[in-house]
């Protein structure tokens, strides 16, 4: 009977041991704390993202990523690089000056708003610097309006989401 405890106890440990190490290096759970990606993601929704392979140096246009933020973590969409002028004018994005198209924006969402889905603005990102918006831009706090650019190393997960209530 002292064996079997023992064995019990050694694999209630290991099993403990090994969730947190997953949870702390490779995987975190991360909580959509807002609605600024819906309807791609709904808030109070939760998504598991890998931060064991942070490949910062690939991000791409149009990725999503969980960016660590005075607030806590927040989820959006990389709309622009490192040493890129920004302009979005009568609802169409400018990197750069050619335009951008956002492929990744639900379309019919997009048309039930009675107003321009994106007021016009201008920025620049410079060197590690990446520009951030939600995918709901009427209740999205992102580059545009007080988070500013995002700083490469603030960024903890770009693209590489385990899974997710979408």
């Amino acid at each position: 009977m002292n064996k079997y405890f023992f064995k019990i106890i050694v694999s209630l440990f290991v099993l403990s041991f090994s969730v947190f190490v997953s949870v702390s290096f490779v995987v975190r759970p991360v909580k959509v704390n807002d609605n600024a990606m819906y309807p791609a993601y709904k808030k109070d929704s939760y998504i598991l993202v890998n931060v064991f392979n942070k490949t910062t140096s690939k991000i791409s246009k149009g990725d999503v990523v969980v960016v660590k933020t005075n607030d806590g973590y927040k989820v959006r969409r990389i709309i622009a690089l490192p040493r890129t002028k920004i302009k979005m004018l009568n609802d169409e994005l400018y990197l750069s000056d050619n335009r951008a198209f956002e492929e990744y924006l639900n379309q019919e969402y997009m048309a039930s708003k009675s107003h321009p889905f994106t007021k016009d603005f201008y920025a620049e990102t410079g060197e590690n610097e990446y520009f951030v918006m939600g995918d709901n831009r009427d209740d999205s706090f992102d580059s545009r309006n007080g988070m500013g650019v995002i700083n490469k190393k603030d960024i903890i997960s770009a693209g590489v989401f385990i899974g997710g209530d979408k």
